[in-house]
């Protein structure tokens, strides 16, 4: 393997020295014979497509090997030869040389290895040589930032979530990224879950932890192995902490007395099914039978994992969105003339002597001086609506296809899916906050059943009971209920002028007729912005992705998910969910007493600043986020301002096809930095990781900050809009 990563070494940097190393034979037999031949991926592919384990590793490895040493023989003779060899092609030889290494030595750590086997980090096993489009390559730079965040869970949460969205909104299937965001996005929410902290550095919360030998150092040291966040020198200290915890359930995300009430709403209902089966006509029996079988024992366990994973895989916008909307500023201003309320001052000037309150002619001039002297104020009510951005509650209600083809882990999912959102309306409400949060649902079959609203802790255990214990079953009707459920907006908006905003989120097999054309034209008929949100389980009918389609043309983001059969069944076995646990324990404390070295906490990245001015290297990413961390509110503003510049609307310019190139991959770009949107976060992260992020894409696209610059000088119209968009979503405010 050195001796691979060498010749890699030379091929990237010293091609050279490839051409005066090959003999002249092997350049010739390469020119004339080796033309054409494609890089080998079969064990690539072999890998990618199993479960990686320390026991079935070593027949991978040397088929990796064999297949890599194979690929840079080829490409040697390329090289050599003359033929131009793309880069990232070598760039995609390195990175699987670096994992095979980094599998190797992390074979007897169960967290590094399950990271580099399932997480981000085995991205370089999915990938394959070849171009990437711009977008795809503008998604890899979101990832590798994602990566890299291994200190602070609340903004790798953020990053990934970003991700997923930007691979929802691509064409491409990109079966493998995504499935990579769902498995860290519930690592991520597992270790937040058992007790880190999202928005304080892992590495501080560990050091603390271990100096107060609390039970959560264990959590915070699987963590910490997990994410990769330490040197090798610390892997020691991380590795005895982090080893007891392999064995726990996955369920553990789940807080407990949720999955307590989830158990016991399942318990319920069986018991409710076999009353009923006492007098139940044959008909009925049979569906109560079938009801039977899906709230049997143990259920409740694949209910929890169905519903880690529709919290990891599925996007359906989120509670809270960034609005802008008129707030009424009650104010009282002075008048000249008297009105109904009125207030002493003192006198300011010589021009309030008129209005003053005089007991003594003879102390005026001293009361004047001295600054004792009162004088009447008049009040005037005066309102004035302010416009103001902020977090707004955007109305959700949730369409729940309860057919008879909705069985088994159909049905398990679709129930998944609302108590997701019930545990994490409960978990919002719990923490409390300003802005009103609820939700609505409906089951509909043959006909739609009345809508619930869910707005306090009770409701929403009331409704888990309502989810899981009632049998259901009939028709498709999913035109109707979408119709009824924006005509049911409609109605809402007449009686409630502070709904400015609603999202419908339909899950259904798609087993029906739909006309889309209808449904958007009654959508743009509403007085409220609303926009229908799809997850298709099981089946796939052409009519709702057409709808979703219709939606985007439309300029509304709506988020399309299609899940197959066999997915689900996996997820409701918990297939992908095995990983190494984050419960805390109790730390072997005298195992690991000996092994404490100094702080753990990390190294002051401030000199990274100094270096790279000294050598005259202008690093923003690294600085932005240097800034947010000194809440430097001042200079991330100037610095985002550089990068996002407010430009002025008119005529474009004419571009040839250079700039039409690098203009169409520097909206793919802005377009990515969309999906960062999380509201709720301070202002300072906002735009430092704008900032960071867009300089990463941007040189993932190939685009350099000069060439950016240039961009915006020559056609200002044609970026004057995104960027415009970008500043209100992301800039203070």
């Amino acid at each position: 393997m050195s001796a691979l990563h060498l010749r890699i070494e030379r091929l990237l940097r010293r091609p050279d020295e490839v051409r005066a190393i090959v003999p002249w034979w092997s350049r010739l037999r390469a020119r004339f014979f080796g033309a054409g031949e494609a890089l080998r991926t079969v064990a690539l592919e072999d890998a990618a497509s199993r479960a990686i384990t320390r026991e079935t590793w070593p027949a991978h490895a040397s088929a990796l090997i064999a297949e890599l040493e194979h690929n840079v023989d080829l490409l040697e003779l390329r090289v050599a030869a003359g033929e131009h060899v793309p880069g990232e092609e070598l760039v995609w030889l390195a990175s699987l040389h670096r994992w095979i290494v980094r599998v190797e030595a992390a074979l007897d750590r169960p967290h590094a290895l399950d990271r580099l086997v399932r997480g981000l980090g085995r991205r370089p096993l999915d990938a394959r040589p070849g171009p990437r489009a711009p977008r795809a390559r503008a998604i890899d730079a979101l990832l590798d930032e994602a990566e890299l965040e291994t200190e602070r869970l609340g903004r790798r949460q953020r990053l990934l979530e970003a991700a997923r969205r930007a691979l929802l909104d691509d064409a491409s299937p990109a079966r493998a990224a995504k499935s990579m965001v769902a498995h860290e996005l519930a690592q991520t929410r597992r270790m937040i879950a058992c007790g880190v902290r999202a928005e304080i550095d892992l590495s501080h919360q560990l050091d603390g932890a271990i100096a107060r030998r609390a039970p959560v150092a264990t959590t915070l040291a699987a963590a910490a192995s997990y994410l990769g966040a330490h040197h090798d020198a610390r892997a020691r200290v991380l590795d005895p902490l982090a080893r007891p915890l392999r064995d726990a359930p996955a369920t553990e995300a789940i807080p407990p007395g949720l999955a307590a009430r989830i158990e016991r709403a399942y318990d319920d209902a069986r018991a409710r099914v076999e009353r009923d089966l006492e007098s139940a006509s044959p008909p009925r029996a049979l569906a109560l039978r079938r009801h039977r079988a899906f709230v049997a024992e143990g259920a409740h366990l694949a209910a929890m994992r169905a519903m880690l994973a529709a919290d990891a895989r599925l996007e359906i916008g989120g509670g809270l969105s960034q609005a802008r909307f008129l707030a009424e500023d009650p104010r009282d201003e002075e008048v000249a003339f008297p009105a109904e309320r009125m207030r002493l001052a003192h006198v300011r000037s010589v021009e309030d002597l008129r209005d003053a309150v005089i007991d003594d002619p003879r102390r005026v001039v001293h009361q004047l001086a001295s600054g004792e002297l009162l004088v009447r104020r008049h009040l005037r009510p005066r309102r004035r609506d302010d416009a103001r951005s902020g977090a707004s509650a955007e109305v959700r209600l949730f369409l729940l296809d309860g057919s008879t083809s909705m069985h088994g882990a159909r049905a398990r999912m679709r129930d998944a899916v609302i108590l997701a959102e019930l545990a994490a309306l409960m978990e919002r409400l719990e923490r409390g906050g300003r802005v009103q949060q609820l939700l609505y649902y409906r089951f509909f079959h043959t006909a739609s059943e009345p809508t619930r609203r869910v707005r306090t802790v009770d409701e929403a255990l009331r409704a888990i009971d309502d989810v899981v214990g009632v049998e259901r079953s009939g028709g498709t009707d999913i035109q109707r209920a979408i119709v009824d459920a924006l005509r049911e907006i409609e109605w809402a908006r007449r009686h409630d002028v502070a709904l400015t905003r609603a999202q419908i989120v339909l899950v259904s097999d798609g087993e029906a007729t739909v006309d889309p054309s209808a449904i958007v034209s009654l959508r743009e008929r509403l007085g409220v912005p609303t926009r229908v949100a799809i997850v298709a389980l099981g089946g796939e009918g052409p009519g709702l992705r057409a709808l979703a389609e219709a939606q985007r043309r439309d300029g509304a983001r709506v988020f399309y998910h299609h899940v197959s059969d066999v997915e689900l069944e996996a997820w409701e076995r918990g297939d992908d969910a095995a990983s190494p646990s984050y419960a805390a324990q109790t730390p072997p404390w005298d195992e690991i007493a000996a092994l404490l070295p100094a702080s753990l906490v990390a190294d002051d990245p401030r000199p990274l600043e100094d270096a790279l001015a000294e050598l005259g290297v202008s690093d923003d990413a690294t600085a932005a986020r240097l800034d947010a961390m000194r809440r430097d509110l001042r200079a991330l503003e100037a610095r985002f301002d550089r990068w996002f510049p407010a430009l002025p609307s008119g005529p474009d310019t004419l571009a040839g096809a250079d700039d039409d190139d690098d203009l169409s991959r520097t909206l793919d770009a802005i377009a990515v930095l969309e999906t960062l949107e999380t509201p709720g976060v301070p202002p300072l992260e906002r735009m430092a990781d704008a900032i960071t992020v867009f300089v990463r894409v941007l040189h993932a696209l190939a685009i350099t900050p000069e060439r950016y610059a240039d961009l915006i000088a020559r056609h200002p119209a044609r970026l004057a809009a995104p960027l415009g968009e970008l500043r209100r979503r992301h800039r203070r405010r």
